[in-house]
């Protein structure tokens, strides 16, 4: 009978145990301030020791980096102006060794706890662009060429290392600075949907490739990035006024291909409510 007892105590325990909800993921200690240092510059960075840093980040940048930047800004709706306008610091640490989405999911919790924020993700039909091939006859323009060879360089690693001067460039989307502050692009090995993900930071839309371009390619791009901050009040993929050579320009005329206008299925999150933190 005893025995009967403690298997029906036992099996009560697991029952209650089983019903009761996990804990949320969580930092140990997390300090966020207001960086009023008029800066634009941002950095995120996941240290190692469970540590999370953010530099001078606005609210819309810090929903980014909770979704380790599955959605570009254009796919985050709603909230106030200073979600965009007001900029933060945080130092946040956790005991223990965590997966990206170990801390994704921490990130997402210290927000809905110090920002009060309330997200929905949600599909919406918005205006979207369709990479193609802009001369009838589909070839590309001289600056889109096939690939030459380049060199895979290990996660997390720089250009691989090489005694030859004329070494293989690493594969992959590289950037630097071009004429007039504008931007240079440069591709080496790389497939037309990467260009089509990279383009959708700078025309604030989706881009899917519709080019029919198969295979890698080393290409060259540069044109005058939209220097303002985007907002929901501002038409997707429209270049600042007197903003130099748009990418939409620079796309034809440099690389042969053009971005023509369609509606598509979009994934969004939604900011139900924010509200500005209290510091600590």
């Amino acid at each position: 009978m005893r025995h009967v007892v403690i298997a029906a105590l036992l099996i009560a325990l697991a029952v209650h145990a089983a019903a009761q909800p996990a804990a949320r993921p969580a930092f140990d200690v997390a300090s966020i301030k207001a960086n009023k240092s008029g800066d634009n510059s941002m950095f995120v960075n996941i240290l190692p020791g469970g540590r999370f840093m953010v530099r001078n980040a606005t609210l819309r940048e810090l929903v980014q980096a909770a979704y380790q930047f599955q959605y570009q800004a254009f796919q985050i709706l709603g909230g106030a102006g200073w979600i965009d306008t007001e900029r933060f610091n945080i130092d946040a640490k956790a005991d223990g060794t965590f997966s990206p989405a170990q801390v994704s999911a921490m990130v997402q919790n210290l927000l809905a706890d110090r920002f009060h924020l309330v997200l929905r993700s949600e599909t919406q039909q918005l205006p979207t662009y369709a990479l193609v091939v802009a001369r009838s006859d589909a070839r590309p323009g001289s600056l889109l060429r096939a690939a030459a060879g380049c060199v895979t360089a290990p996660i997390g690693r720089g250009a691989p290392a090489s005694a030859e001067a004329n070494a293989p460039p690493r594969c992959g989307l590289h950037f630097d600075s071009g004429r007039d502050n504008g931007l240079r692009m440069r591709g080496d090995g790389v497939t037309m949907q990467q260009l089509a993900e990279r383009l959708q930071f700078y025309v604030q839309r989706v881009v899917v490739d519709d080019t029919k371009l198969t295979g890698k390619f080393d290409l060259a791009l540069e044109f005058m990035p939209d220097r303002r901050r985007p907002s929901v009040a501002d038409a997707p993929g429209q270049p600042a006024p007197d903003s130099g050579l748009s990418v939409v320009t620079a796309l034809q005329e440099q690389l042969g291909l053009r971005l023509n206008s369609q509606r598509g299925d979009v994934k969004v999150l939604v900011i139900d409510s924010a509200e500005r933190p209290t510091e600590n």
